[in-house]
C-alpha cells in the first residue's frame, strides 16, 4: 500500500508536469494524434520538463506525463510516454508500481454505459476527445481479476482494443476476448483492421466512435 507522502508526491508531480504542458513538444505530440490542449488538460496529462523534473524522474525528462487518478482526485500511479525519437522501450514507469485501470473517474459518471480501451492515450481520445464514457487498460497483462467488479452497474459495456495487423498474433483482439469471458455481457466493437481509436477517429472524426458505438452522440 502506497504512503501518504507517495501519494502527495504523485499529486505535486503530475500538477508541476501538467503546467509544463502549453507549448511544450509533448503538446505538438499530442494535437498530431489528434488530442488537443483542451483535451489533455482535461486529462491532466503533462510534459516533464527537463528543468523542472522532481527528484527521482531524472529518467524522464523530455517525455510525456499520463497520471492515473482515483475518483476522488489523489494520484496512485504515473506512466511516462517517450515523444522524440530516443530508442528503447516507448513507455516507462517507476519499477514496483501496479497496474490500475485509467480513468477511473469516468466509472462514476452516472452514464449507463462504459467503454474499455486499450491504452491510456486512445482512452484519452475516446473520453475527452470523443466524449464517451470510457477507461483504459494497459495491455492485456494488466487486466485484473477484480476489475470486472469495478464495471458492475452498467448496462452496456464496450470492448475497443486495437485490432493489431501483425503476422499470426493480435493482442489487442485477445484482450478483447479475455475481457468479455469475465465481463460476460461485454460486447466486442471490432475497428479496421491495423487501427487503434486514434487511427479511427483522426480518419473519421470525432463523432464516428460514438457512432460506431450506436450514439448519434456520446450519451
Amino acid at each position: 500500500m502506497q504512503s501518504k507522502s507517495h501519494r502527495e508526491f504523485l499529486t505535486t508531480a503530475a500538477a508541476t508536469y501538467q503546467a509544463a504542458m502549453a507549448g511544450s513538444t509533448a503538446q505538438e505530440y499530442l494535437e498530431n494524434r489528434g488530442i488537443s490542449l483542451q483535451a489533455a488538460s482535461m486529462s491532466r496529462l503533462g510534459y516533464v520538463n527537463p528543468e523542472q523534473t522532481l527528484p527521482g524522474h531524472e529518467m524522464y525528462k523530455g517525455m510525456l506525463c499520463i497520471p492515473y487518478y482515483t475518483v476522488h482526485g489523489g494520484v496512485v500511479a504515473m506512466k511516462f510516454r517517450v515523444i522524440d525519437d530516443r530508442p528503447g522501450t516507448r513507455y516507462l514507469w517507476p519499477p514496483g508500481q501496479t497496474s490500475h485501470l485509467y480513468n477511473v473517474t469516468d466509472t462514476v459518471s452516472g452514464k449507463p454505459y462504459i467503454a474499455i480501451c486499450e491504452g491510456e492515450l486512445d482512452t484519452v481520445v475516446a473520453s475527452s476527445v470523443c466524449g464517451v464514457n470510457a477507461v483504459g487498460i494497459a495491455g492485456v497483462s494488466h487486466w485484473k481479476h477484480h476489475h470486472p467488479r469495478v464495471l458492475r452497474g452498467f448496462r452496456d459495456v464496450f470492448v475497443i482494443s486495437d485490432n493489431d495487423k501483425e503476422s499470426g498474433d493480435n493482442p489487442g483482439q485477445e484482450l478483447a476476448r479475455k475481457i468479455m469471458h469475465d465481463v460476460p455481457h461485454a460486447r466486442n466493437i471490432v475497428l479496421p483492421r491495423g487501427q487503434d481509436i486514434s487511427d479511427f477517429v483522426l480518419q473519421n472524426g470525432k463523432d464516428a466512435l460514438p457512432s460506431l458505438l450506436g450514439f448519434t452522440t456520446a450519451a
